[in-house]
């Protein structure tokens, strides 16, 4: 029976020698492929720490003939004391991958506690180049709730949040995007705007600006959403959830008045309209009136009106030929709807000038003249100087608001006492402007 030759095909060349044969190995292709057995390749990471916003952290490899295929990478996530593995919960993304390196995006902390990301680098062939490791901080434990005082838009692009105090942001602007958006107050999936790649987030002092690259259609409707981890206090705290109306009609902020004080001659008066797009309102949808001290018609001087970007109100005040300073206080409506100026903080906060008498200064103290009102509800029959109250069985308490109008008033000179018919003195709360 004929043997059937088997050959055997080497990856290799045959040698023929007087000894026998010889096998010698073939060098091996050019396929990109790079192994680590002379230890040649090395591995880093930068920051080897981050804090609990997230954020990305940058590989870099060293070595010879490197290609983007020719290495892998793998984060595992575990809680800090790497007993437990979190990957699931909390993955870390890989992205831009390169011959020398990539990006690795760590997500936002929720918990408390730390949590550990292990890095590991293998080459083409699956062999460990190194192991690393980054370590993130737990949640801030302190939290605190801070409400802006105006989200408004400025225009069809930008969205500005004004707070009373300094913010930062909690974390680097492309991590903080996520969590804000635009969207229906009702339903935050309503008319919904996500911040995309080339919008912008700029916190600064007080203020975070939101710059689109495209219009937004703001509805009436419309509030703004920031999510925990998104912005902090000057002093570190996370600011939890909340969310804003945000408006995006012309509105008035503030008014201010130059001068406010004038001698007797009275004199021109020049009121300056602070808000937002007020650019887009006409001279018509402005009207203004002036209330003469404790009167309750407005005076007879004619307003002239200047649109613009900040609209001016110019007058002129009448000479005063009184003993006592004349107040006039300025009220303004923008499309019949009355700006109110008094605030949280200055709740007697409003658009007064004063004209003092022959033989006073801009530096005296005068006074002008009180006004009376009843927050919890006046009788008919009630005027600026006499409130009428109807006493009832269930009312609790009597809020009363008395308003000094002068120049240069001190809440540590001036002070207020009420006596009843009876004798009786009521405490008094001073709230100055």
């Amino acid at each position: 029976m004929r043997k059937k030759l088997v050959s055997l095909v080497l990856a290799g060349a045959l040698l023929f020698s007087q000894g026998g044969l010889a096998v010698r190995a073939a060098e091996p292709e050019e396929s990109g492929a790079v192994t680590n057995q002379d230890q040649s390749i090395t591995a880093s990471v930068n920051p080897t720490q981050i804090g609990e916003a997230g954020g990305d952290v940058t590989l870099t490899l060293n070595g010879q003939g490197l290609t983007a295929d020719a290495w892998n990478v793998d984060v595992k996530t575990y809680t800090q004391d790497g007993n437990m593995e979190m990957t699931g919960r909390y993955p870390a993304a890989v992205k831009e991958k390169r011959a020398d390196g990539a990006t690795i995006t760590i997500p936002i902390n929720k918990m408390k506690n730390g949590l550990e990301y292990r890095i590991l680098v293998t080459d083409s062939n699956g062999s460990e180049i190194q192991q690393l490791k980054v370590m993130q901080d737990g949640k801030a434990a302190s939290t605190v709730s801070l409400l802006p005082s105006t989200v408004a838009m400025t225009d069809d692009t930008t969205v500005v949040a004004t707070f009373e105090q300094d913010v930062t942001a909690g974390g680097e602007a492309e991590k903080i995007k996520p969590l804000i958006y635009l969207a229906s107050d009702g339903d935050d999936q309503a008319n919904r705007r996500n911040l995309e790649a080339a919008d912008t987030v700029t916190v600064e002092g007080k203020t975070v600006t939101i710059k689109l690259a495209q219009k937004y259609d703001a509805k009436a409707d419309t509030a703004l959403y920031v999510k925990e981890g998104a912005l902090k206090t000057a002093d570190g705290k996370l600011v939890k959830d909340f969310k804003w109306a945000v408006m995006s009609r012309p509105h008035v902020d503030d008014i201010q008045v130059t001068p406010g004080i004038l001698s007797a001659e009275g004199g021109q008066v020049v009121a300056t309209l602070k808000g937002v797009r007020l650019d887009t309102l006409s001279k018509d949808q402005i009207q203004a009136k002036l209330i003469r001290g404790a009167e309750t018609s407005p005076a007879e001087i004619p307003i002239e009106v200047t649109p613009g970007a900040e609209p001016t109100l110019t007058y002129t005040l009448p000479a005063n030929e009184t003993d006592n300073t004349i107040s006039y206080l300025l009220k303004v409506e923008v499309d019949k709807v009355p700006i109110y100026e008094p605030t949280v903080e200055n709740p007697a906060k409003a658009a007064v000038v004063s004209v003092l008498p022959k033989g006073k200064t801009a530096g005296d103290q005068t006074l002008s003249h009180m006004s009376i009102s009843v927050l919890s509800g006046s009788e008919e029959g009630a005027t600026s100087t006499h409130a009428v109250v109807t006493v009832r069985k269930s009312l609790g308490q009597l809020k009363v608001h008395l308003k000094l109008s002068g120049t240069n008033l001190d809440d540590t000179k001036t002070k207020i006492r009420a006596v009843d018919e009876n004798g009786i003195v009521w405490p008094v709360i001073h709230v100055p402007e």
